[in-house]
C-alpha cells in the first residue's frame, strides 16, 4: 500500500442477499434461497455445537473444485494425476465447462468416472475458484456428516460462491446448516483438539463499532469453542500487542488493512499445522537466501522457462518482483509478523518448522497451501503434504527439503503459479473429505 493511499475496509456480505430483482426467474430463485438460508438460521440452537471436520487426521477421499475457467487446469490435472485413489467433485458454471474439462482430463488418460460434476443453475453461474472458503465440513451431534455455511464471510470473490453450498448438499444428500458466525474457511486450520483462529476472523466477530479488546476477543473465542467443539488458539495481532496482551485499536468490522490484524488475510497462507504437535510457518528470509544464491544467469534462464510455458504474464511479473526482494535493503515485508507468529507458536509448546514465502504486495507466494494428510502405513506413521510448485525449482526444491527434514512425505503438485496473483494455490483450491 502506498504511503498516501487509504486502507479500504473488509465488508461483511450476508450469505442471504438482496433479493435479485431481473430476471423474474432470478427473482424467484433468490426468494426461495433467502428462505432456505433463514430457515436453516432460525434452526440453529439443534446445532449449537458440531465437530469441525480436520485439516490434518486421517487420508483425503474426496476433493471438492471449483472452475471458473482454466487458470488451474495444470494443478488439478497434477493433483488427479498423483492421487489415483482420491475422487474428484468439481462444481462449474456450465455445462460447456464441464466439457471442456472432460477433454483435458481425457488427454491426460484420466478416466471421467474419477470426476463428478455439479453444474450450477443458469442465473447462478459467477463462481470462484477458491472452494475453502465457503462452508466447512462437519459431523452434528447425531453423527451425520453436514456442510457448514458461515452467517457472511469477509467478501465472495463469485457472486454464486454464496449458493456452492446448496448445489453440493443438492447432489450429496448431506445436511446443510448455517452458522451465526462470521468466517472464511481458509482462516480456520485444525489438528487435533485446536482450532487455529486468524485474528481477522475474531475481529469479524465482535459488535460492530467495538474494540478487539482482551474481554471481546474472549467473547468470540467462546462462541467459536461453542460452535465447533475445539480448543480455539488465537493466530495474529501481531502489530499492537501491548505489555498485557491487549490486542488493540481494531474496530469491528476491521477499519483497516487486514495486514494490520495478520502477517496475510487468510491463516492458510502462512501457518499449517502439520499434525497435534507440528507447525509450518512461512519465512520471507529463507526466500531471500535462496534468492541470493541465484545469478543473473538463472533468473534469465527461470523467465524463459516460465514464459515458454504459456504464463509468460505471471512468470515474468513474479520474476521481476522476485528481483526486487533479492536487491531490497532492510526489513523485509510481514518478517517480524510471521517471526512473531513462530515466537507464539513456540511459547505454546509446538514444534516450529520455517518454509520459503514471498510477498508482492498483496500477492502471495506460499509454501504453507498445502494439503496435510496423517495416516498409518501398515506400522508407520506417515504424514504427508500436496506441495505447490511455482516452476522455480531453486524455490521449489528447498520447500520439499524442508519439509522432508521434518520427516514428512512430499507429493509435488505442479501448475500453481497463477494463484500468486489471484491470491491463492493448493489449500485455497479444495475443500476436503478424509476417511
Amino acid at each position: 500500500m502506498g504511503i498516501n493511499e487509504k486502507p479500504t475496509p473488509l465488508e461483511i456480505i450476508p450469505s442471504f442477499p438482496s433479493t435479485p430483482t431481473t430476471p423474474k426467474k432470478l427473482k424467484e430463485e433468490g426468494k426461495a434461497l433467502i428462505l432456505a438460508q433463514q430457515q436453516r438460521l432460525d434452526s440453529l440452537r439443534k446445532f449449537e455445537k458440531v465437530e469441525i471436520a480436520s485439516n490434518t487426521e486421517g487420508r483425503i477421499k474426496e476433493v471438492i473444485l471449483q472452475r471458473d475457467g482454466s487458470w488451474f487446469d495444470e494443478a488439478f490435472i497434477s493433483f488427479m494425476q498423483s492421487h489415483p485413489k482420491v475422487s474428484i467433485t468439481m462444481v462449474v458454471p456450465s455445462n460447456d465447462n464441464k466439457e471442456d474439462f472432460v477433454k483435458k482430463m481425457e488427454n491426460a488418460n484420466i478416466p471421467i468416472s474419477r470426476c463428478r460434476f455439479i453444474v450450477m443453475g443458469e442465473n447462478d453461474t459467477d463462481i470462484s475458484v477458491w472452494a475453502r472458503d465457503s462452508y466447512v465440513m462437519v459431523k452434528a451431534p447425531d453423527g451425520k456428516n453436514a456442510v457448514m455455511e458461515p452467517r457472511g464471510r469477509t467478501r465472495y470473490p463469485g457472486l454464486s460462491d454464496r449458493n456452492v453450498a446448496d448445489r453440493i448438499v443438492a447432489t450429496t444428500g448431506e445436511r446443510l446448516i448455517t452458522s451465526p458466525l462470521v468466517f472464511d474457511g481458509g482462516d480456520l486450520r485444525v489438528s487435533g483438539e485446536n482450532l487455529f483462529v486468524g485474528a481477522i476472523t475474531i475481529i469479524q466477530n465482535i459488535p460492530k463499532g467495538k474494540l478487539a479488546t482482551p474481554d471481546n476477543v474472549q467473547q468470540v473465542v467462546e462462541k467459536f469453542q461453542k460452535q465447533f467443539g475445539k480448543k480455539v488458539i488465537v493466530v495474529g495481532f501481531t502489530q499492537e500487542i501491548d505489555a498485557q496482551g491487549n490486542a488493540g485499536g481494531y474496530l469491528a468490522p476491521l477499519q483497516t488493512t487486514a495486514e494490520k490484524a495478520e502477517p496475510v488475510f487468510h491463516l492458510d497462507l502462512y501457518f499449517t499445522p502439520l499434525n497435534n504437535n507440528t507447525i509450518a510457518i512461512g519465512d520471507p528470509a529463507l526466500t531471500k537466501k535462496v534468492l541470493k544464491s541465484m545469478g543473473k544467469s538463472i533468473f534469465s534462464k527461470r523467465e524463459a522457462e516460465l514464459s515458454g510455458k504459456g504464463t509468460l504474464a505471471e512468470g515474468l511479473k513474479i520474476m521481476e518482483a522476485l528481483k526486487r526482494f533479492k536487491g531490497s535493503k532492510g526489513s523485509l515485508p510481514n518478517q517480524r509478523q510471521l517471526d512473531q507468529v513462530a515466537s507464539d507458536m513456540k511459547a505454546k509448546g509446538f514444534n516450529v518448522i520455517r518454509v520459503p514465502y514471498f510477498q508482492d504486495g498483496d500477492y502471495p507466494m506460499s509454501y504453507n497451501n498445502v494439503l496435510v494428510e496423517n495416516f498409518k502405513d501398515g506400522n508407520e506413521q506417515v504424514t504427508q503434504v500436496s506441495l505447490p510448485q511455482y516452476g522455480i525449482p531453486e524455490l521449489d526444491k528447498i520447500a520439499i527439503k524442508v519439509y522432508q527434514k521434518a520427516g514428512i512425505k512430499v507429493i509435488p503438485i505442479d501448475g500453481l503459479l497463477p494463484g500468486i496473483y489471484q491470491m491463492g494455490a493448493l489449500d485455497c483450491l479444495t475443500s476436503e473429505k478424509r476417511e
